[in-house]
């Protein structure tokens, strides 16, 4: 499992946050913008799944980090490269997050009873 800090704010090229809608106060964040994409997400990545998708669009816009097995982390990166709404300052920062993303402590403990 990945955890993603979904609460990580996207800056522009001054360091500035970046706003989704134009008006101060609504910074963009990881989170927000990967539930974008995955309201609207209509490719192949899942399947075509709009269950999934939506499922992973509520799990990133309301919690501060998110879990995900390895399998759906790699599908989600796929699914940023599709993206054509966001620009690349913006996606560019998004997939920065996911390769900061740490591995779960669920993980980590299945890990150490493994080597046991």
């Amino acid at each position: 499992m990945k955890k993603i800090d979904t609460k990580k704010v996207l800056v522009d090229l001054d360091g500035k946050p970046i706003s989704l809608d134009g008006t101060a106060g609504s910074e963009a964040t990881v989170g927000m913008v990967l539930a974008h994409i995955f309201q609207v997400y209509k490719g192949k990545v899942f399947g075509g799944d709009p269950l999934k998708a939506l499922e992973l669009a509520r799990s990133f816009y309301k919690k501060d980090s998110t879990s995900v097995d390895k399998a759906d982390f790699i599908k989600i990166k796929e699914a940023i490269k599709e993206d054509e709404r966001f620009t690349p300052i913006v996606l560019g920062q998004v997939m920065e997050a996911l390769d900061e993303a740490k591995d779960s402590e669920e993980e980590k403990i299945s890990a150490v009873s493994e080597v046991k």
